[in-house]
């Protein structure tokens, strides 16, 4: 399942075991797994690139709107996900993730 991520923390950066550092998403994905932040759903890494199951980085708050580019405003999503998450602000980006991932819940629940 998916690539195995040889990555350690030195001197407060993620780092390969060979010295070299990784990529946003590599430290992302190590940081919040494999799952989108929206749906919740399985992120395939092996999905050919812009399909919707294919991952992608969020901003959480937008370039747009005053957000930076660090480690700490990104997340890991769908690229479908990512479309309908647009350049909202967090607030709302916040309300549209807890409703999708309710209806996932009752999905589970098979109501």
């Amino acid at each position: 399942m998916g690539i195995h991520l040889d990555l350690m923390r030195i001197a407060g950066r993620w780092r390969r075991s060979n010295g070299e550092l990784p990529s946003d998403r590599e430290v992302i994905r190590r940081r919040d797994g494999d799952h989108c932040w929206l749906c919740g759903g399985a992120i395939q890494f092996e999905a050919r690139p812009n399909s919707n199951a294919a991952p992608s980085i969020e901003h959480l708050v937008p370039l747009s709107r005053g957000g930076s580019s660090a480690l700490s405003n990104k997340v890991l999503c769908h690229v479908s996900c990512n479309r309908d998450l647009r350049n909202h602000p967090l607030e709302q980006k916040e309300l549209m993730r807890a409703v999708r991932q309710q209806k996932r819940r009752k999905r589970w629940r098979g109501r």
